[in-house]
């Protein structure tokens, strides 16, 4: 579950580390979506809670590279039958 979080924390760096490519391709409403999706989901979590995890439709939910144990986003839209 933290890496569900992480993604966000991974998009939020970025965006401050290379702004011309974040903030240029994204209308300004959506710049702090990260930041807000990274506070969000953490909070939720310090309170045992993760709904994310129950949504439905497609759901943004992230894991860690066996390759590089780096965070990788993975969006699905659920429910998925696999």
């Amino acid at each position: 579950m933290i890496a569900d979080i992480d993604i966000f924390a991974k998009a939020a760096r970025w965006s401050m580390e290379f702004p011309e490519e974040y903030f240029n391709q994204r209308p300004s409403t959506t710049r702090s979506l990260p930041w807000t999706r990274v506070l969000d989901r953490a909070h939720q979590l310090l309170k045992g809670q993760s709904p994310w995890k129950d949504q439905k439709g497609r759901v943004v939910r992230g894991y860690y590279s066996d390759l590089d144990g780096s965070v990788q986003p993975v969006r699905r839209h659920y429910p998925c039958f696999v």
